[in-house]
């Protein structure tokens, strides 16, 4: 039942990180989303020292790269991912990035299965995918996926936000809408290596809090080229702490502390958490109900209902699998 808890409280965290990211986003700003992706990394070096403290191993981190080399293909999908996020909230509608980006949850479920059954361990499919858990997972994806349809069809009624996303299209290109889908991808491919690195039988078996070490080395060899390309473009060394990028900052610290609870939870369940972790739009939505007076329909209820329930039956099914 931990690992439920654990979610459930990661994908919190992540849709008030969501909420926060939306206040924060300046669409007149061309590097809003490297900027992001910047204060992220420097919320991680705040939490680098609590990690090493907490370390299963012990090893110093570049001992831990020659150990677990695979990760190296892992962070960068995530970064991509978080690129591809950002940028889809400066250039276009929620109406047409959502459903899109909902999909990773699919993704990683058909991704997952396909390592399964390709490395030999078709015994454990059957094993995991109980009547209950099947059931469970489709609330789940299908409620996450209906939400981002039923967003798009609301909004879609309305003819500025139908103007706005044709006069993108006009602007970038049909291309402009693989950057959610792009961006539901890396994340799914970033979710399945997560969850094969902490996975003891199927893959590297690291420690959770060593994986976030690894995590935050090489996030940050990410972000220094980044910040050196900020520096190129504008002429002046970028500055996260100014009070312009205050809630830059702050969703960058929620990141942080939801992905940590949502590697502790992946360590206990490497297969479900993975997908699950998808569910932060439900807590984005209620959260911009809360605070930002978004009015909510029927039908988004009932989507929010649904994966609620789908959250119950597998905490049902951990109780009876106990």
């Amino acid at each position: 039942m931990l690992w439920i808890a654990l979610t459930v409280i990661s994908v919190a965290l992540w849709g008030l990180a969501d909420m926060i990211s939306k206040m924060g986003t300046d669409p007149n700003d061309p590097y809003s989303h490297i900027r992001f992706v910047i204060c992220t990394g420097v919320a991680m070096l705040v939490f680098l020292p609590f990690f090493r403290l907490c370390s299963e191993s012990g090893s110093a981190l570049i001992q831990l790269l020659k150990d677990y080399p695979g990760f190296l293909l892992i962070t960068p999908a995530y970064v991509v991912s978080l690129l591809f996020s950002f940028f889809s909230f400066r250039h276009m509608e929620a109406s047409a990035s959502a459903p899109l980006c909902n999909t990773s949850a699919a993704m990683v479920i058909l991704m997952l299965l396909g390592y399964y059954a390709v490395s030999g361990r078709g015994r454990d499919i059957g094993e995991l995918l109980t009547p209950l858990n099947i059931i469970a997972s489709l609330l789940v994806c299908g409620g996450v996926v209906a939400i981002g349809l039923v967003r798009s069809a609301e909004e879609k009624a309305q003819p500025t936000k139908k103007e706005s996303l044709i006069r993108k299209v006009r602007y970038y290109g049909a291309g402009v809408i693989l950057f959610p889908l792009l961006s539901a991808f890396f994340d799914a491919l970033e979710s399945v290596g997560d969850s094969l690195m902490v996975d003891e039988e199927a893959g590297a078996g690291i420690g959770s809090i060593d994986y976030m070490r690894l995590w935050v080395l090489t996030y940050l060899l990410v972000c220094i080229p980044l910040w050196v390309y900020l520096f190129v473009k504008e002429k002046k060394p970028y500055q996260p702490f100014s009070r312009r990028d205050t809630l830059k900052l702050a969703s960058g610290f929620t990141e942080v502390a939801a992905y940590t609870l949502y590697i502790l939870a992946l360590d206990r369940e490497p297969f479900f958490v993975s997908f699950l972790s998808s569910t932060y739009c439900v807590f984005s939505i209620l959260f911009s109900r809360a605070f930002l007076k978004e009015k909510l329909s029927r039908a988004q209820y009932l989507c929010i209902t649904a994966i609620i329930a789908g959250l119950a039956l597998f905490g049902i099914a951990e109780g009876l699998g106990s």
